[in-house]
């Protein structure tokens, strides 16, 4: 038995309708169909069955012409918005996977305290520090345009980062196990005794944000804390994880 389907529905009604017109044909009846005309009077014809059907027919869907029109520009205007979330999706998915290509090829930077270096002027005392640049992990090109630093003293970091001092970077390209050290102008001025206190590996803290473009031009930017500790093997910078002072786009 064969399985209803909407195209076989479609031609069984059209050959059931034609079979209906061969045989109003051959019926040998006729129709009657009035008009009135200019003058008032009616004006009748006489048709054969079949002609007679599909006149009927035609006045009918004349009559119904302003619906037929309203309900084909309802679906022509539901099609419409079907392709356009459609093509939205589309877009979407696109964008998605196009973005996420992108950040395979993004570059990953990072920033180290290196040098720690103590002097004297007269009667104050003050530390500077050298920050170098290492690329990792991908072969694409960074451009690192400016360093945003503080310095804090003390045995806890402030609830969120204080750049106190901005510092330039020349024309440099970042690339993949690449290195470049900058002695940064931002001094820590020093009261007595802290500097004793720091050599010992205490209450010492540098923090950075470092703003570069990436090899498609877009500015990024990403954060680092390290802490100056007497852990594991002797004096050195630990990198701390504190949330507000490692930040990354």
């Amino acid at each position: 038995m064969l399985k209803p389907t909407p195209s076989r529905v479609v031609w069984a009604l059209l050959s059931g309708f034609c079979l209906i017109l061969i045989a109003a044909w051959f019926s040998g009846s006729t129709g009657e169909i009035c008009k009135e005309t200019k003058s008032g009077h009616e004006q009748c014809a006489t048709y054969n069955l079949a002609p007679f059907i599909l006149i009927q027919i035609r006045e009918g869907l004349h009559s119904i012409e302003g619906v037929v029109t309203a309900l084909a520009t309802i679906a022509i205007a539901a099609f419409t918005w079907t392709l356009w979330k459609s093509s939205e999706k589309m877009w979407n998915a696109t964008d998605r996977n196009v973005r996420a290509a992108i950040a395979l090829q993004l570059p990953v930077i990072r920033v180290e305290p290196d040098l720690l270096a103590h002097e004297e002027t007269g009667d104050s005392e003050s530390c500077y520090i050298h920050a170098v640049i290492v690329g990792n992990a991908t072969e694409t090109k960074a451009f690192p345009k400016e360093i945003l630093y503080g310095w804090t003293f003390g045995d806890k970091l402030p609830d969120q980062p204080s750049y106190q001092f901005s510092d330039p970077f020349p024309p440099n390209i970042v690339v993949s196990d690449s290195r470049i050290s900058k002695k940064l102008s931002g001094l820590l001025v020093l009261k007595k005794g802290q500097w004793s206190e720091i050599s010992k590996g205490n209450c010492l803290w540098f923090y950075c944000d470092l703003l570069y473009d990436d090899f498609m031009g877009e500015g990024r930017h990403h954060a680092f804390c390290w802490r100056w500790t007497n852990v594991g093997m002797g004096v050195s910078w630990r990198i701390d994880a504190t949330p507000a002072y490692n930040r990354k786009t």
